[in-house]
């Protein structure tokens, strides 16, 4: 007479739980799954194998997958057929009569491809000295860049500073000019104002 078996009780985890009943799936049995997994990891079955509920889930899978591949296989016939069909030849001819009407109208207009201006790049500057930066308060654009030429260590625009040397000297030259412009001697103090 065999002894009846045992029967633990677990708690598992929320998580261990649904992923187990995603296992065990519909039609199938949570005890088959808990015996087959525990004799697996005990090593008493090393092979175990699949209840008949998972062969059911694994064939519908499989058809699913099938009828994708089915529906990309159609796809891509459907594009290949596209490719080699006349839509590609009469492109490729629309585009020459493109070409035709650019080069008339160009011709008309008096000129050619070769008479329009390449864009030259910009002016080659000493990278320790400059940098480009965003425009300056006077817009100084470096060479259309649509960014004015900076000194390195203090970030200053060299057109601006140069300006504002300019100015300085003017005012300086200027205010300099003035007492001797006037010419009454404003500014000096005479003998007469050196005692008071």
């Amino acid at each position: 007479m065999r002894p009846p078996p045992t029967r633990p009780t677990i708690r598992l985890p929320a998580a261990l739980a649904g992923a187990l009943q995603a296992r065990v799936g519909a039609g199938g049995s949570l005890s088959d799954v808990v015996r087959q997994a525990l004799a697996a990891f005990l090593g008493v079955c090393p092979t175990p194998e699949a209840p008949l509920s998972d062969m059911g889930r694994v064939t519908s899978d499989t058809g699913a997958a099938l009828s994708d591949i089915h529906a990309r296989l159609a796809t891509l016939e459907q594009v290949t057929d596209l490719i080699q069909s006349d839509w590609l030849t009469d492109l490729t001819a629309r585009f020459t009569q493109v070409e035709q009407v650019l080069a008339a109208v160009a011709a008309r207009v008096g000129r050619s491809d070769a008479a329009c201006p390449t864009p030259q790049a910009p002016e080659a500057f000493d990278a320790t000295k400059y940098r480009l930066g965003r425009l300056c308060d006077q817009r100084h654009d470096y060479a259309g860049t649509g960014q004015t030429l900076r000194r390195v260590p203090s970030g200053v625009c060299p057109q601006c500073d140069t300006a504002a040397q300019r100015t300085r000297r003017a005012a300086r030259r200027n205010g300099a000019r003035a007492p001797q412009a006037a010419g009454n001697g404003a500014g000096r103090r005479g003998p007469q104002e050196e005692g008071r």
